[in-house]
């Protein structure tokens, strides 16, 4: 035979041995960066700061898988104003003037939204500004030194579990 045939020959045979390996398994498809919170099956929410005075709160949203949450709209966020430690009083009508709250939503019952809510420039970053706070509204003065903070965010399928936080004493 000769070389000139042999080489194609061999050549032909070596391709024709290198198939495809059909026993690996497909790769899976990559997460997405950012999902609508309104898709999303799962919602979780991570505080990243709470100014107690202000009521200036910053959080990241996700999804279980990792991927950012887009295009949150609806929360409630409840504060919490405490007396210090052992400074509360022993008289149970004056609870009031021991315990404030403030309650800030927003969702389809409510007509007008407490708060601003607004996105960041990266996406599933959110920082809430809690317009109206005010401390001072039940409470003696300078009777306040601890803060509390309740927070949940809500999509069509889930919400967060709530997420509360304590400012720093």
């Amino acid at each position: 035979m000769k070389s000139r045939y042999l080489y194609p020959l061999l050549l032909g045979l070596l391709l024709a041995g290198c198939g495809d390996d059909n026993d690996s398994t497909p790769p899976e498809p990559p997460v997405p960066a950012a999902v609508h919170i309104d898709e999303a099956d799962t919602v979780v929410l991570t505080v990243e700061s709470f100014e107690s005075e202000t009521g200036m709160v910053e959080f990241s949203l996700k999804d279980a898988s990792g991927a950012a949450l887009t295009g949150a709209s609806r929360y409630e966020l409840v504060y919490f104003g405490l007396p210090a430690e052992g400074k509360a009083s022993r008289n149970a009508k004056a609870w009031k003037r021991w315990h404030v709250t403030q309650s800030f939503t927003c969702n389809e019952v409510v007509s007008e939204c407490q708060g601003k809510l607004t996105e960041g420039s990266s996406k599933g970053r959110y920082s809430f500004e809690a317009h109206g706070l005010d401390w001072s509204q039940d409470a003696p003065k300078d009777s306040l030194s601890r803060y509390r903070l309740a927070i949940t965010l809500h999509g069509a399928k889930a919400s967060s579990e709530m997420q509360f936080v304590a400012d720093a004493p």
